[in-house]
């Protein structure tokens, strides 16, 4: 049954027409791992697509409901991969184009959509990675992490938990439990 439900949005997410500029073909690698030093700290990420030669990286998620799914709250993630890419394969950041392919997992009906995260977004969010990285090293030198203030019955969201506060990867809201994305 998952294998078919997995089926079911891989099926529907190749019904959007922007997929064929996606599709696999020569030249595209599917979850490729790129590892590279960035000034001098070694960091890695788990793409799920990239096309060098057309300058695109993409992102699968799955959600809920793809009525009230927000991309914006992967831009970082994205900024990221983008930054990863550019080092690899020497195209400046600003040529990538950064895509999140999202499809509703509803067992019923499937949706998808694909969106395209805005240039400015993605460089704003390369300057809070940046801040954020600056303060993980810092703590990390210092072997003093604060402890995490949020509580865990408070209303927050994912956005509120998820890689934002000083404590990542050290947090309890951690989607990623000691992982570690630089080293």
């Amino acid at each position: 049954k998952t294998h078919e439900h997995v089926q079911g949005c891989a099926t529907e997410l190749k019904r959007q027409p922007l997929y064929n500029m996606f599709g696999v073909k020569k030249g595209s690698r599917a979850q490729e791992i790129i590892t590279q030093k960035i000034n001098g700290i070694k960091r890695k990420g788990k793409l799920d697509y990239i096309y060098p030669e057309k300058k695109i990286i993409a992102d699968i998620k799955t959600c809920a409901n793809i009525l009230r799914f927000e991309p914006e709250l992967y831009a970082e993630q994205l900024a990221y991969y983008r930054e990863l890419a550019s080092e690899k394969y020497g195209i400046p950041e600003s040529e990538w184009d950064c895509y999140i392919m999202a499809v509703d997992k509803n067992i019923l009906y499937k949706r998808s959509e694909i969106f395209l995260l805005d240039k400015q977004l993605l460089n704003a969010s390369k300057d809070r990675n940046a801040h954020n990285l600056k303060l993980y090293l810092e703590r990390k030198k210092t072997g003093f992490f604060n402890p995490v203030t949020l509580n865990p019955d408070d209303n927050l969201s994912r956005r509120d938990k998820c890689m934002n506060c000083d404590h990542y990867p050290n947090c309890k809201f951690s989607l990623q439990k000691n992982t570690t994305l630089i080293s």
